[in-house]
């Protein structure tokens, strides 16, 4: 299981910047939210794009589904784009996009086949839809920490959940898993990276996996 740790702190928006929350993250904490208010931004929310995937033939497709189960709710078609124009056409319309330019990807997957690597294309089509104004909160990284947790981690935090006091980070120390070799360096990196410089009001621990 992938498990990353993140120590962050609220800040304004770079140009490089991708990173932020949602305002609807700081439910449980309204006084944080408050205090981090002058640093509330807006940006356009493109999440609900439509989607289509196109597939060569009926093998790709079952092969790629499989691998991409999120992909099922996805509209897919078989053949080849040139030819699909009509029922690409149809899907726009019927999802209020047609009109718009289309992003056209064509996408390369590697997929297991009797235990050997196979490499396949498909293509995605990507219509943006009327973006939705949301306010965020963007952050940037004090420490990050990829896996070196016990499996009891799992059953003590919660997966993307944003923890605001510095005693649960603390807690978190004490799951640092010392069974694998070079983890009495990874306690003193989060010691210094996610203990040391914690600091209630500005800083948020968060997991996910």
């Amino acid at each position: 299981m992938a498990l990353d740790l993140y120590h962050v702190i609220p800040s304004i928006k770079l140009d490089e910047s991708f990173d932020y929350f949602a305002l609807e993250e700081f439910n449980s904490n309204q006084a944080f939210l408050q205090q981090h208010q002058h640093q509330v931004a807006e940006i356009e929310d493109f999440e609900d794009d439509f989607e289509i995937l196109v597939f060569p033939d009926l093998a790709t497709k079952t092969l790629v589904l499989n691998e991409h189960e999120n992909y099922s709710d996805i509209p897919a078609l078989i053949g080849g784009i040139a030819n699909l124009q009509e029922q690409i056409n149809q899907l726009a319309a019927g999802n209020s996009v047609a009109g718009k330019e289309p992003t056209i990807l064509e996408i390369t997957d590697n997929v297991l086949i009797k235990g050997a690597s196979k490499e396949i294309f498909y293509h995605s089509i990507t219509y943006e839809t009327t973006p939705n104004t949301i306010k965020v909160l963007f952050y940037s990284e004090k420490g990050h920490q990829r896996k070196g947790m016990n499996s009891k981690f799992y059953n003590d935090f919660a997966n993307n959940k944003l923890y605001f006091d510095k005693a649960s980070v603390v807690k978190a120390y004490s799951y640092i898993d010392l069974t694998r070799g070079g983890n009495k360096e990874l306690q003193q990196y989060f010691t210094e990276n996610f203990i040391d410089n914690f600091i209630e009001g500005e800083s948020i621990f968060l997991c996910s996996w």
